[in-house]
């Protein structure tokens, strides 16, 4: 049996992964977006430099159906340190009021990481 790796990557190298999050109604987005707006201003303190390292794009938001949104993390081939960003705006997000964490996704083969499901 050949154990699938997660997460998957593209030809060049790169990744997408995400952090999924059931949200009762809109009215949750707001905190979410503060929170993860606050994370990004305390990491890097308004300069990229440390994500853009890491990241094709800044972690943002994303509507994935009318209950549920994701925290996308576009990886660059040289990403080392995108598992410790995903943890510490997992631990930012779950304090997000009514937001209820469903797991970790692998947006490039579209799987949900094995401990997720």
């Amino acid at each position: 049996m050949t154990e699938t790796l997660f997460p998957q990557r593209r030809n060049d190298g790169t990744f997408t992964v995400a952090v999924r999050y059931a949200v009762p109604d809109v009215a949750s987005l707001p905190a979410m977006r503060e929170a993860l707006d606050g994370w990004l201003q305390q990491k890097t303190g308004g300069h990229d430099r440390t994500l853009l390292s890491e990241f094709a794009t800044r972690p943002h938001l994303d509507s994935v159906d009318a209950g549920t949104v994701q925290v996308v993390l576009d990886c660059l081939a040289s990403a080392a340190l995108w598992k410790g960003f995903m943890i510490e705006i997992t631990k930012t997000l779950d304090d997000s009021p009514g937001v209820t964490r469903l797991g970790f996704w692998d947006l490039v083969s579209g799987q949900p990481h094995p401990a997720s499901s």
